[in-house]
């Protein structure tokens, strides 16, 4: 019996990922240090955005 996927929510749509870098790195400057380096799973587009933050807190 084949597996039934489940419907992404909101239709799929990943809007957060076709942000241009000029607004996608300020947005990871508000969340902490750990969750900015997690977000490099969630594509390959997000694999090195967190290396262009400026500021890693790493206490």
């Amino acid at each position: 019996m084949a597996e039934r996927r489940e419907e992404e929510p909101y239709g799929g749509e990943d809007k957060i990922s076709d942000l241009p870098d000029s607004i996608l790195h300020p947005i990871l400057l508000f969340i902490p240090t750990l969750d900015t380096v997690q977000t490099c799973i969630l594509s390959k587009r997000w694999r090195y955005a967190w290396c262009a933050i400026p500021m890693l807190d790493l206490d």
